[in-house]
């Protein structure tokens, strides 16, 4: 990925985010963690689930909640983790197995 293309992906992540917060933020500090089970998170709806639960975490972690957990499922884990390290980075997924 090009670092334009990389910092295009992360703004337009933090945005989202934003109003993601801004809509459920005060929801997602009362609730319980949990943890999410996501069968591969490829394609765009996948991707976007992820993100999404991704920023629910950090949201959580930033006000000294516990974050929870999200379990991908896959036919070759491997390979799923390294891709979503590089896109995402090791402090995102700290709660993805």
């Amino acid at each position: 990925m090009t670092p334009a293309r990389r910092l295009a992906s992360a703004l337009a992540r933090r945005d989202g985010a934003s109003d993601l917060m801004r809509i459920a933020g005060d929801a997602i500090l009362r609730a319980k963690p949990k943890m999410i089970a996501l069968s591969g998170p490829a394609g765009f709806l996948g991707s976007r689930v992820l993100d999404a639960v991704l920023d629910a975490h950090e949201h959580r972690r930033a006000n000294g909640l516990e974050a929870g957990e999200v379990l991908l499922m896959s036919a070759s884990p491997g390979n799923l983790m390294s891709r979503l390290t590089k896109q995402y980075g090791h402090e995102r997924l700290r709660g993805v197995r």
